[in-house]
């Protein structure tokens, strides 16, 4: 079976830049994520996604050791990689299964919730 190629891509977009993580298969994009304010002291996941046929095969969360690593390699100073979800949505309870805690703080744009991860 043919493994997926990570591929890792820097955007700088309004001096803000974001570090986009795919994994191709074949021709097929079947998973990505966004790291924003990577070089920050608060680097941020932002949203991603696995295609459906390929989901429940452990792709989520290779881009998320990618996403981590990452940060660990160029962001020396970051101690937490951080998220936010709303109340809704069904991914918090696996970013709780993997270490993630919420902060008690909001989002004021969309009230959404702080979550925060140790990198050690």
């Amino acid at each position: 079976m043919t493994k997926p190629v990570l591929s890792i891509v820097s955007v700088v977009i309004d001096d803000v830049e974001s570090i986009y993580f795919y994994l191709v298969l074949g021709n097929e994009v079947i998973a990505s994520c966004r790291l924003a304010f990577p070089r920050e002291p608060m680097p941020t996941m932002i949203a991603g996604f696995v295609t459906e046929y390929h989901r429940g095969k452990g792709y989520w969360r290779q881009l998320f050791d990618a996403r981590v690593n990452w940060v660990k390699q160029n962001n020396p100073k970051a101690k937490y990689i951080h998220l936010y979800v709303d109340d809704n949505n069904p991914m918090a309870a696996v970013y709780e299964r993997i270490g993630f805690e919420y902060t008690g703080e909001i989002v004021k744009e969309n009230g959404c919730k702080w979550m925060r991860r140790k990198l050690n």
